[in-house]
């Protein structure tokens, strides 16, 4: 079973100085070695440098803006582990058919090729030569 990822990151509101209008927010990973800072504005989300914050202005008025609220917020987040589920009720769907049945194919080839090339012999299609057609009987009697 896999091990849930846990990241922290740190979310700060901006307000306007003359406004007072909250005027987006900021989101970064903790401890992040990238000077990256996610930015949400009027329901728009980019990327700016860290140093660049000092440059923002309010979208209603123009003004400065301060950060306010800061939060440190932990995302949990666990893989999913289809393989390890029990066995469900009922057919299962195709797309889960063909897959298992790829699986199983290349597991069929690889334990193939493993036998071919340990020197054992496996035995080819065995061939039958056909009876000579009746037309042919009769002139070779």
């Amino acid at each position: 079973m896999l091990q849930p990822i846990v990241r922290t990151f740190v979310l700060a509101d901006l307000k306007c100085y003359m406004c007072g209008a909250t005027a987006g927010s900021l989101e970064r990973e903790r401890r992040s070695t990238t000077p990256q800072v996610a930015i949400e504005r009027a329901g728009r989300v980019g990327s700016i440098v860290a140093w660049e914050t000092s440059r923002l202005r309010c979208p209603r008025c123009g003004g400065s803006v301060y950060v306010d609220q800061v939060e440190i917020v932990d995302r949990r987040t666990e893989p999913v582990e289809w393989e390890d589920d029990g066995p469900r009720r009922g057919r299962p769907p195709k797309w889960l058919v063909e897959q298992r049945r790829r699986k199983r194919g290349l597991v069929d080839e690889a334990s193939a090729v493993r036998s071919q090339g340990s020197g054992s012999a496996v035995p080819g299609p065995v061939v039958v030569p056909a009876p000579p057609p009746a037309s042919m009987k009769q002139i070779a009697s």
